[in-house]
């Protein structure tokens, strides 16, 4: 059998076994840290969605942790008023989500480049600020709180096993919406118009509705973190939505390969186990230590942690071509 041929067999065991791994986890981590390694998970949702921007569209947004806090605040009020379904409220926020990050992508990519990353921090900044003072909706500087924990399908979700095991499926669902639109036409479209916009309008593509569109995918997955981090936690924090939140996950996204569909998850999702686990020791110096991180990954690792790695494999003759 030829590398080829191997490729895809390869890749399925791959999967299988890492998500056999994923379900075992609760076997051997419990209480705090899978608290811990929960939260993770969500963050890496949220890198997830930065990474797509940036390596399937080529769009550098600092106003993603927009949409995790709307949709936390939206899912909180829907958990708290409405009714008590995790599920059905994260498909909900997701919908409403990426309907408005479409429609205000429709103006935002009317601007290219720098351009375009200053409109999404000031769009950051805005729902920051709102969420700050306008205490009657928001809760203001205390949050909103009172959140309940919910269910799934009638489900609890009291136990952190239960918790963690629904956030590594609803985790998968949305790497998978991911890689499914990157690998499709609609994503091979956002790879012409990432790599020559002037080209891709000269052969058809409608530049600024596909990107328009892009951004309503990420605005859905970034705020599916937020609906369950909302339930988990029964508050939301306006801090959440500072364009620092941004900043970081696009560290992140830099770290782990914005080339790749994977690489900014578990980018994110390791950092933020290695932060938690190290911060106390490292104090004050987490930031110097996470920018130094980024440093080398861009000066040692163009294409990330899953570049690294996919430069491994194809020394190996495992595998070939470009990370996903």
């Amino acid at each position: 059998m030829d590398i080829v041929s191997m490729k895809r067999p390869l890749k399925v065991v791959g999967a299988l076994v890492g998500f056999v791994c994923l379900l075992a986890v609760p076997i051997v981590v419990e209480g705090f840290q899978l608290t811990l390694v929960t939260q993770g998970i969500l963050l890496g949702i949220f890198v997830a969605s930065v990474g797509f921007l940036i390596g399937g569209v080529g769009l550098l947004s600092f106003g993603q942790a927009l949409w995790i806090g709307l949709g936390g605040y939206f899912g909180g009020y829907i958990l708290r008023n409405w009714f008590e379904d995790i599920l059905l409220a994260t498909i909900i926020v997701a919908v409403v989500m990426g309907l408005a990050g479409g429609l205000i992508g429709r103006l935002l990519v009317r601007v290219e480049g720098l351009g375009f990353a200053i409109l999404t921090l000031a769009l950051a900044q805005i729902g920051f600020v709102w969420a700050f003072t306008a205490s009657g909706v928001t809760g203001g500087d205390d949050g909103y709180v009172g959140i309940p924990l919910g269910t799934v399908l009638g489900m609890s979700m009291n136990s952190s096993e239960a918790r963690y095991r629904f956030a590594i499926l609803v985790g998968l669902a949305c790497i998978g919406t991911l890689y499914y639109v990157r690998r499709s036409r609609f994503g091979g479209s956002l790879a012409a118009i990432r790599e020559n916009p002037t080209r891709a309008a000269l052969v058809g593509i409608p530049v600024a509705r596909y990107r328009s569109w892009s951004l309503g995918v990420a605005s859905a997955v970034a705020s599916v973190p937020g609906v369950l981090g909302a339930s988990y936690t029964g508050n939301v924090s306006p801090g959440g939505m500072h364009w620092s939140k941004s900043g970081e996950a696009l560290v992140f996204t830099v770290v782990g390969g914005a080339a790749s569909g994977v690489g900014p998850f578990m980018a994110g999702f390791g950092l933020y186990i290695i932060r938690n686990n190290v911060s106390s020791l490292l104090l004050d110096y987490w930031e110097i230590a996470l920018g130094s991180l980024m440093v080398v990954a861009v000066l040692a690792m163009p294409a990330g942690l899953a570049g690294l790695f996919a430069s491994i494999m194809d020394r190996l003759g495992i595998r070939g071509g470009t990370p996903t």
